[in-house]
């Protein structure tokens, strides 16, 4: 093993390290993959690169799109990002000589779904914790970054990260001089950190009399979300479950004798009608939030200085890319079919425990300590994830 001084990092140079750059390279040789990589505006953008970890060493810039590409081909590094911010100068040091410019708006959408199927997660690939991510980060761009916020497909890519989430990169020019605290809001909007039954359903005192004021047909945002659910769960729940939940005999026989009750009664938005059910109607908007809200990366979205992964580039953690997703191909996005772009070449390697990884398809069953060949993009998985090394040659 030998010792590699590449720019500011010190790279233990195994077998294992020089395989996965070495297939990292052949990836970033290929010419038709180079274009996808360039990010827009890169004169105006800092770089940092990694080898070992994410970020080894950063203040990078890049005056040609041949000297960004040559870069890539000759280091090949294992993790790529790239600035959100705009500079003058770019590689400039500390921060405040780069003359900051404006800032893209990004989210990063990270979640770990382990929790939901522990007895089935694979912690090398999980096709369904990506599933799930898929679903959240749909949601998301749908509900909220086309709903809520305004923004027209054209202004969002979608990016798969590469291994367990997404992101979602906002280059109008309407965002790029956002402060951090406007960006920190749009995520807690998403998260729904303010949204619960108490003010979705506020009490006022109109003189003596007690009023409920709610979510209406007009409604927008999170209001309206609350009401559309509401209104699909008050109009489909049966007997028991209205009774299970806490309504009251009176609320439900008035449901049961009449679907739309609910729907004609609170349509100007005042829910006096239900002061009695105030109680279980607050608990299932608490439910419906819970479950509508998107748990974003914050510091990725506000913080001004961040780097985040370069599009099309290799993840260093998986080997997979980090896919720009067309938004009518969102839905049938597979990560690991679609991201999955280096060699399928054979290798041999040998696994360190038994069991299974799924990709591009296939299905690569693995015992402990046997050896096993695989294709070159599913031994970088393995290598990356620490659960195999490369195979003595025979």
């Amino acid at each position: 093993m030998e010792q590699q001084g590449s720019n500011s990092a010190q790279v233990l140079r195994t077998p294992e390290f020089v395989f996965v750059q070495n297939a990292v390279r052949a990836h970033y040789s290929r010419a038709e993959v180079q274009p996808q990589f360039v990010p827009p505006a890169f004169e105006q953008r800092e770089f940092g690169f990694g080898f070992e970890g994410k970020i080894d060493f950063r203040h990078k810039a890049f005056r040609s799109q041949r000297e960004l590409i040559d870069f890539f081909v000759r280091d090949a590094p294992l993790y790529a990002s790239y600035s959100t911010g705009h500079y003058t100068l770019p590689a400039g040091r500390p921060m405040p000589r780069k003359g900051f410019m404006g800032a893209d708006l990004v989210f990063d959408l990270d979640r770990i779904y382990s929790d939901e199927h522990p007895d089935t997660h694979n912690p090398i690939a999980c096709a369904r914790c990506l599933s799930r991510a898929k679903e959240d980060a749909m949601r998301f761009y749908e509900e909220f970054l086309l709903g809520d916020f305004g923004f027209s497909g054209a202004e969002v890519e979608i990016n798969y990260s590469g291994s367990k989430g997404f992101h979602f990169h906002v280059r109008s020019d309407s965002v790029q001089q956002l402060s951090s605290d406007a960006r920190k809001q749009l995520c807690d909007y998403a998260a729904g950190f303010e949204i619960s039954g108490e003010s979705m359903l506020r009490e006022q005192a109109e003189g003596r009399r007690k009023v409920i004021e709610g979510p209406s047909p007009s409604s927008r945002g999170w209001p309206a979300r609350v009401y559309k659910n509401l209104l699909n769960a008050l109009s489909s729940a049966s007997n028991g479950e209205f009774a299970t939940l806490g309504f009251t005999p009176k609320f439900i026989k008035r449901v049961g004798a009449s679907p739309d009750y609910v729907k004609k009664y609170s349509s100007e938005g005042n829910w006096t009608f239900a002061s009695d059910e105030i109680v279980p109607l607050r608990a299932m908007i608490g439910g419906f939030v819970s479950k509508a809200r998107v748990e974003l990366d914050k510091p990725v979205s506000f913080d001004l200085a961040r780097l985040i992964r370069i599009p099309e580039t290799i993840h260093g953690d998986t080997g997979f890319a980090a896919r720009k997703i067309a938004p009518n191909e969102f839905s049938d996005f597979e990560p690991l079919e679609d991201a999955v772009v280096l060699s399928a070449e054979p290798v041999a390697v040998v696994p360190n425990f038994t069991g299974e990884v799924m990709l591009k398809g296939g299905t690569f069953g693995l015992g402990e300590g046997k050896r096993r060949e695989v294709p070159t993009y599913a031994a970088v998985l393995l290598l990356r994830k620490g659960k195999a090394s490369l195979a003595q040659k025979e």
